[in-house]
């Protein structure tokens, strides 16, 4: 697993044939595993979840009411598409992935202030522009459907089980399901 950061932070339109930034050794590791021995390389868009919650985020104020452009992947949903590559992807493939819906982080604050009554800072400009990744190759090469498309669906998810009656804070993720064995339940992907 890599990250979109391999491309750089004002690139646009982001695809597979991008070029990299070769100057950060991770990507040089990547690449050497990918050419040299046939890994498939994934490189994940900013995780969120339980226990990564973006609204928690902008409670905190480490999210910026700004344009820049983000591109967001729930956690279950990065799973899963590891998965799907260990059954389906070709030696030295690289795939992108997020939930195909780039944002801005504008964008995000103003929801969590409407759906959520969530107060953010006050907006504010960036250098940066962010990037839009495409995940066109992620859906018809490994043919993989998105349990998490719509990331303010799984937002207001993540905020009711964190407020139910389990008694969670927004800091910890749910308890593990279990079947009647005491093992959990074989994988949905």
């Amino acid at each position: 697993m890599g990250s979109t950061s391999a491309y750089g932070t004002n690139c646009r339109l982001v695809t597979e044939q991008t070029p990299l930034n070769h100057h950060l050794p991770r990507v040089q590791g990547e690449e050497y595993l990918r050419t040299r021995m046939g890994a498939v390389i994934i490189r994940l868009a900013g995780l969120y979840g339980p226990g990564r919650h973006v609204l928690d985020w902008i409670r905190k104020g480490k999210i910026r009411h700004n344009p820049k452009w983000v591109n967001l992947l729930h956690v279950e949903d990065a799973a899963g598409i590891c998965l799907r590559a260990l059954e389906r992807a070709q030696d030295g493939a690289t795939y992108l992935a997020s939930d195909g819906k780039p944002r801005t982080w504008g964008e995000i604050c103003l929801t969590a202030e409407s759906k959520w009554n969530i107060t953010h800072l006050s907006p504010t400009s960036t250098h940066e522009t962010g990037k839009q990744v495409s995940i066109h190759k992620l859906l018809t090469d490994l043919n993989y459907i998105l349990r998490f498309p719509d990331l303010y669906q799984a937002l207001a998810q993540i905020e009711e089980n964190s407020s139910s009656s389990f008694g969670l804070s927004s800091h910890r993720s749910a308890p593990i399901e279990k079947t009647p064995q005491g093992n959990p339940p074989p994988s949905r992907y």
